[in-house]
């Protein structure tokens, strides 16, 4: 007499379970590898086969939104948009896909970054070490992705962790263009660092006369200003 098996219910259900997941899975793995590569038609079929347009179970735990921001495939972004991306879903590091967008040193970020902003990005979220999108956009010397940010309302004096401002990035990073546009846009240039740094500091420090120069006759005008203001 042969031995009889059977499977309860329970663990019926858990082997179903744990298949649906697997499948689950793999196919967001492959939305994930087809987003890297910019594979738009393999995106699109993908996400209509149920793929998560929001799976993030990649370190650090980036969304296809986010890894498609950082590579600039335009195209992809706006589908995986189109598809109900979450625009403003963060990552471990807590950053956004504006963030990402930013957060390299491509001379094309402004078209991306457009892209973000005319569907909501929030312009002021700021990663783990506080950095908002434009201090990525100062850093990096990206005047037009600066400009757009700013237009929509990005915090001119916002500080990092390290109390360092877009004003004193631009300023170390020696950005003539970005320092001024950043000064007309209302800039604390007396704003310190953790440490006791100013942007007339960065800029002396990296040796950029051209900032130094700007910064000493944005503060000889204010104070000037100042001075006729009180005139009465």
């Amino acid at each position: 007499m042969g031995y009889l098996w059977w499977k309860s219910k329970e663990e019926k259900d858990t082997e179903l379970i744990q298949k649906m997941f697997k499948e689950k899975r793999d196919i967001d793995t492959e939305l994930i590898n087809a987003t890297s590569n910019g594979a738009l038609v393999t995106i699109g079929n993908l996400l209509e086969r149920g793929a998560d347009v929001n799976t993030a179970f990649t370190e650090p735990g980036k969304t296809p939104l986010m890894i498609a921001a950082a590579a600039g495939y335009t195209d992809v972004v706006k589908l995986l948009l189109n598809r109900g991306a979450d625009i403003n879903m963060r990552d471990i590091n807590k950053s956004t896909a504006l963030t990402h967008a930013v957060d390299n040193e491509r001379n094309d970020n402004y078209v991306m970054v457009r892209i973000l902003l005319d569907k909501s990005a929030n312009v002021n979220m700021k990663n783990k070490v506080g950095k908002s999108p434009l201090m990525y956009a100062a850093k990096y010397g990206d005047t037009a992705t600066t400009k757009a940010l700013l237009d929509q309302g990005a915090d001119v004096n916002a500080k990092d962790k390290d109390g360092v401002t877009a004003l004193i990035l631009a300023a170390f990073q020696r950005h003539t263009d970005i320092v001024q546009t950043l000064l007309d846009r209302g800039a604390d240039m007396e704003v310190k660092t953790n440490n006791g740094l100013t942007a007339w500091g960065a800029a002396e420090i990296n040796g950029h006369i051209e900032v130094v120069k700007l910064l000493k006759q944005t503060s000889a005008s204010y104070a000037e200003a100042i001075y006729r203001e009180l005139e009465f």
